[in-house]
């Protein structure tokens, strides 16, 4: 009879979601990959002053406007989120959901690891399963904003490639404690 034990399936799932998050922390804090994909503007003071004068508030804004659609060809095209109020710069409240973010997408691959290990007996298969379902999420969410929103495309594939190295680091653990477990049939 094979099982898998739900205990290391927890304690993988916290182990995982905490790769990830550590990952994801030093690649936006440590390492320049992401500042690699920002440009900067000439005069951003000037570009805060015009942004608070004309947006009434916080929220996600686009020009040309969907009313104003005609305007695409002429340009320039504008996706912004806007925030007026600025942020605590210990960003506690974000890091903590930027977790629990994680927590569950992570809870969610390795539920999906846990009811395939059976069929998934190397560690390599179980690595790459976390893997292909990282690379997955990443395209669908990531792609759209280069295809639809015009994001560049260093700053996408810098979000594909982070999220793909850290949920492949996550795998290497979550493999090798998600597995199937033979036992004996004697209860």
């Amino acid at each position: 009879m094979t099982k898998v034990k739900c205990l290391p399936t927890y304690v993988a799932i916290v182990l995982g979601s905490l790769i990830v998050f550590i990952w994801s922390s030093l690649s936006w804090t440590v390492f320049p990959f992401h500042q690699w994909t920002f440009k900067s503007f000439t005069h951003p003071n000037a570009v805060v002053r015009v942004i608070e004068q004309n947006a009434r508030e916080s929220g996600v804004y686009m020009i040309p406007s969907c009313e104003n659609h005609g305007d695409v060809e002429d340009g320039p095209l504008i996706l912004s989120a806007v925030r007026l109020e600025g942020i605590n710069p210990n960003m506690g409240k974000e890091i903590a959901f930027h977790f629990l973010n994680i927590l569950i997408g992570t809870a969610l691959i390795g539920a999906l690891l846990k009811k395939c290990a059976p069929s998934l007996r190397r560690y390599g298969a179980r690595v790459l399963f976390v893997l292909l379902f990282a690379f997955a999420g990443a395209l669908l969410n990531q792609v759209p904003l280069w295809n639809w929103h015009f994001f560049s495309a260093s700053f996408v594939f810098m979000g594909i490639l982070d999220q793909v190295v850290g949920f492949f680091l996550a795998g290497l653990v979550m493999a090798a404690m998600i597995k199937v477990r033979e036992e004996s049939g004697i209860n």
